[in-house]
C-alpha cells in the first residue's frame, strides 16, 4: 500500500508541475497578448487622428475650391457685363 500512495504521489506531483508550467506559459502569452493589444490600440489611435486630420485637410482644399469657384464667377459676370 506504501508503493501505491508513493505512486499516486508521485502522479500528483508531476501533475502539479505539469499544472505549475502551463499556468506559467498561460501566464506569458496574456502578457504577450496584452501587449499586442496596447500596440494595436496605440495604432488604431494614430489612425483614427491621422483620418480626421485628413478629413480636416479635405474641409479646407473644399473651402479653397469653393471660394475659387466663387471668385471666377464673379470674374466671368463682370466679363460679361464689359
Amino acid at each position: 500500500q506504501n508503493e501505491k500512495l508513493n505512486g499516486e504521489l508521485e502522479t500528483i506531483q508531476s501533475n502539479l508541475v505539469t499544472t505549475e508550467t502551463n499556468r506559467n506559459n498561460c501566464a506569458e502569452q496574456l502578457k504577450q497578448h496584452q501587449q499586442t493589444l496596447k500596440q494595436y490600440e496605440s495604432e488604431l489611435k494614430t489612425a483614427q487622428q491621422n483620418h480626421q486630420n485628413a478629413e480636416e485637410q479635405l474641409r479646407q482644399q473644399q473651402n479653397t475650391v469653393t471660394t475659387a469657384q466663387q471668385k471666377l464667377q464673379k470674374c466671368q459676370q463682370k466679363e460679361q457685363q464689359c
